[in-house]
C-alpha cells in the first residue's frame, strides 16, 4: 500500500482511490464504485461506520485531481481565516485517513502473525502426532517381532513334539509287532503241547 495515498474505507474493498471519490462528514472516503451504490442519494448511511447522512454537504462526490482552474477559483474571495480553517479541516481529514491506513495495516499484519502462529502450532501438533504415531508404530513392530518369535518357538516345539510323537508311534508299532509275534509263538507252542499230549494218551 502507498503510505501517502487514500484507500476505500470499506473493509471488503480497500482498493487505492484515484480520480473521483466520495467523502463523508464522518471523515470517511469511499471509492467511486462503492460510493455510487449507497451515497448517491440523501438521506443515507456511511458504508464505513453507518453514520446517518441527511444534509446536503455531509457527503460529497469529489474530484481528487482537480484542474488548475478549479484550484484557482475554489477558494477565491474567501477570508484568510476561512481558507486556513478549510485547509486545517482538509489536513485533519488526510491525517485521519493516514492514521486509519496505518491501523488497518497493523491489524492486517497482526492478523497474519496470529494466522502464522496458528499454522505454526498446527504444524507442531502434527509433528508431535507424527512422532507419537512413529513411536506407537515402533512399539507395535516390537510387539509383532515378539509375537513372531513366540510363534517360531511354538512351531519348533510343535515340530519337536510331532517328531517325538512319530518316534513313539514307531516304537509302539515295534512293540505291538513283537507282542503279536510272542503271542502267536505261545499259541503255537500250546497247540503243539496239546497235540503231543493227546497222541500220548492214545
Amino acid at each position: 500500500m502507498d503510505p501517502g495515498g487514500l484507500f476505500c474505507n470499506i473493509k471488503e474493498c480497500r482498493k487505492p482511490i484515484s480520480g473521483r471519490a466520495w467523502a463523508t462528514v464522518c471523515s470517511h472516503v469511499v471509492c467511486h464504485s462503492c460510493g455510487s451504490k449507497t451515497l448517491d442519494k440523501i438521506p443515507t448511511s456511511c458504508p464505513a461506520c453507518d453514520t446517518l447522512l441527511k444534509k446536503q454537504f455531509e457527503v460529497l462526490n469529489l474530484d481528487l485531481d482537480p484542474s488548475d482552474e478549479l484550484k484557482s477559483m475554489i477558494l477565491a474571495g474567501l477570508r484568510p481565516e476561512t481558507i486556513l480553517e478549510i485547509a486545517h479541516r482538509g489536513m485533519s481529514f488526510w491525517t485521519y485517513q493516514n492514521c486509519m491506513n496505518r491501523l488497518f495495516d497493523e491489524a492486517t499484519i497482526q492478523a497474519r502473525i496470529e494466522k502464522n502462529e496458528i499454522i505454526k502450532k498446527n504444524y507442531q501438533d502434527l509433528d508431535q502426532r507424527e512422532w507419537d504415531l512413529k513411536s506407537k508404530l515402533e512399539n507395535q513392530m516390537q510387539n509383532i517381532n515378539k509375537l513372531k518369535k513366540q510363534v517360531n518357538d511354538l512351531n519348533e516345539i510343535l515340530a519337536e513334539t510331532e517328531s517325538q510323537h512319530e518316534k513313539l508311534q514307531a516304537t509302539n508299532e515295534d512293540y505291538r509287532r513283537k507282542l503279536v509275534h510272542i503271542v502267536a509263538g505261545k499259541r503255537s507252542s500250546d497247540l503243539n503241547a496239546t497235540f503231543d499230549y493227546g497222541t500220548f494218551r492214545k
